[in-house]
């Protein structure tokens, strides 16, 4: 019997061992994973927060959820915290402008604008966010891929919670410039950026004023009420 129990005994240790040895390789490949998304968290994080303004052209390709799909192209500047100017050049022209206290939408063909106070949580909160508080980051969105192949740079990011406005976002950065940004929202509408210049160039303070012309129609909407028509 006592043979018998000192056995178990010794499979019993031999077991432990075994699973120490196991658990301890896990362990050090866990914290390595661990180290290595910090890292990558890191160096998003430090790219976003250097770049202060920017101006450059993009082509926007949208993908809606029934398999629609149409291309944008335009031109774009930012000055940080909150100045910024979207304009769409083909296949029809709006421009969107931020002159840090105001969002103004103008649509040419409508001749109608929509002029509401600028909400700076909101865009924080939205794809935005990658550009205008990068450190925020973590807190909303898990990393699920990053990848390096020598000056390219892929990052894809994946929201925290079901109910997030923006559901993934995919970021390519090549020598150190943007090149294409991928955003997925909760209807599973997709819309790829790809930036054919991405310069960090400071922007004429022009860029950010809008000058209506005098028989616009301009919507204003403050926060909280609805649309107002008012005749210029």
């Amino acid at each position: 019997m006592k043979a018998c129990g000192a056995k178990r005994f010794l499979r019993g240790w031999v077991a432990l061992l075994l699973f120490s040895f196991v658990l301890i390789p896990l362990s050090e490949a866990q914290s390595a994973a661990d180290e290595q998304t910090q890292k990558a968290w890191a160096t998003l994080i430090a790219w976003g927060e250097g770049v202060t303004s920017a101006e450059g052209v993009f082509r926007q390709i949208e993908r809606r959820s029934d398999g629609r799909r149409r291309e944008l192209e335009g031109v774009f500047a930012f000055v940080k915290p909150l100045r910024f100017r979207w304009t769409i050049e083909r296949p029809f022209v709006q421009v969107t402008v931020s002159d840090g206290t105001t969002l103004t939408v103008w649509d040419p063909e409508l001749r109608q604008a929509t002029v509401q106070p600028l909400d700076p949580a909101a865009l924080r909160a939205g794809p935005l966010a990658f550009f205008l508080a990068p450190e925020t980051l973590p807190e909303r969105f898990t990393l699920e891929r990053f990848t390096q192949a020598g000056g390219v740079l892929r990052w894809s990011l994946r929201a925290r919670t079901d109910d997030a406005v923006v559901r993934r976002v995919e970021v390519t950065i090549a020598d150190e410039r943007l090149r294409a940004l991928t955003i997925e929202d909760a209807l599973g509408q997709t819309s790829e950026l790809l930036f054919t210049r991405f310069e960090r160039t400071m922007p004429q303070p022009e860029a950010f004023q809008l000058t209506l012309p005098p028989d616009a129609v301009v919507l204003r909407t403050p926060q909280g009420a609805a649309a107002a028509e008012t005749p210029r």
